[in-house]
Parts: C-alpha cells; sequence; structure tokens
C-alpha cells in the first residue's frame, strides 16, 4: 500500500508538469460572433426557446454568473426605463445595469410571453414590468 507521503508527492509531480491555462486555450471569454452563433442555437431548441436566447446577451454583456441569472425575477427588469437589477452572489454588490438596443429587443419578445395573462401583457407594455 502506498503511503500518504507516497501520494502526495504524485501529486506534487502531476502538478509540476502540467501546463498552464494558456497552453490548453488561448482565450477565456467568447466573441461576439460566437455569442450570436448561440443564440441562434437557443432559439431552435426546446420549448423555452424565446427565454433562453433572451438571456444569453444580457448575461454575456453584464457578465452574469449562472447563479445570478438564474435567481434573476421579471420585477428586477425594468424594460420602461431600461434597467436591469442584478443581485450579485459571491458576496458582490447589488447593482443597477443599463440595458441597450438590443437586449431590450431580445428581452420584450420573452417578457410577453412570461406574462401569465393579458392584463399582465397590457400592463408590461405601459409600466415596463409584469407587476
Amino acid at each position: 500500500m502506498v503511503g500518504l507521503n507516497g501520494v502526495f508527492l504524485w501529486f506534487a509531480w502531476l502538478a509540476s508538469t502540467r501546463l498552464p491555462n494558456s497552453a490548453y486555450r488561448v482565450r477565456k471569454y467568447l466573441t461576439e460572433k460566437e455569442v450570436d452563433r448561440l443564440i441562434e442555437a437557443a432559439r431552435k431548441r426546446g420549448r423555452n426557446d424565446l427565454r433562453d436566447a433572451a438571456a444569453i446577451l444580457p448575461a454575456y454583456r453584464h457578465g452574469l454568473r449562472a447563479q445570478e441569472l438564474c435567481s434573476l425575477r421579471w420585477s428586477q427588469v425594468d424594460l420602461r426605463n431600461g434597467r436591469l437589477h442584478v443581485n450579485r452572489a459571491k458576496g458582490g454588490i447589488e447593482s443597477v445595469h443599463p440595458l441597450h438596443g438590443p437586449e431590450l429587443r431580445a428581452l420584450r419578445p420573452a417578457a410577453v410571453r412570461m406574462c401569465s395573462s393579458l392584463k399582465q401583457a397590457l400592463r408590461l407594455q405601459r409600466r415596463g414590468s409584469c407587476e
């Protein structure tokens, strides 16, 4: 049986032979073209296609973590004034982000579909929020 010291030495050897991350991948972000392709793929797939496609652009532009994106509620999206209220994860500070043309155009149809009734959809058009 290999002792604990032997296991430690094996991990130390493994760590010393691993190349830096830059050798495995050149960058850690998506390009605009890759994001556009991701949005197109989301539009063609699943029953929540519009919602998924609408969520990708704000997540990319505002650097949202998966947890932050999944915890967003429509009450945090102000379509009328073009603002997104973000509750940051990992001890981050809550912030308000501006929403611009492409993001607003992507979010409006998804918001109308997500509102549960015609009354809420009309309220969305007037106030910019389902609630």
